[in-house]
């Protein structure tokens, strides 16, 4: 059963996390790889995912809103393992994956803020996946 979370509390989250100079910062820190793969430490994890969240139909600005949230709650609900469905981006303008891109983004910064302990794409590679695994920390 999936939480609802009210829109008001979509758009604090958007505010707090996507704003252009917490986005700069977030780059300009950015430590991490954005090979964030898993490791031999997954190994505990649930093989499948035990909650997941479709992103279809979204603007990116949602699409970041609603996942942002998705992972803090799904953590502090006790999940390890989720799926966040993003699409392939066929049908955005341009063919490119903006919300794939953007969550495979937001997913390393969260890693920075110990949110996410690492990801992997469902289909193995990100230009033929429209769904990423995250293990949450």
């Amino acid at each position: 059963m999936k939480p609802e979370i009210p829109d008001e509390d979509f758009e604090a989250l958007m505010k707090t996390y996507t704003s252009p100079d917490a986005i700069e910062a977030a780059k300009r820190e950015n430590k991490i790889s954005s090979d964030v793969h898993p490791d031999k430490n997954t190994n505990d994890y649930p093989k499948h995912p035990q909650d997941s969240l479709d992103l279809h139909l979204f603007t990116v600005k949602e699409a970041l809103t609603r996942a942002d949230a998705f992972m803090r709650m799904s953590k502090g609900n006790g999940l390890r393992t989720i799926q966040i469905i993003t699409g392939k981006g066929i049908h955005s303008e341009g063919g490119e994956a903006k919300i794939r891109n953007a969550i495979r983004d937001r997913v390393i910064e969260l890693r920075r803020q110990n949110i996410v302990h690492s990801y992997k794409w469902d289909q193995r590679r990100e230009q033929s996946s429209g769904a990423i695994i995250v293990y949450l920390a």
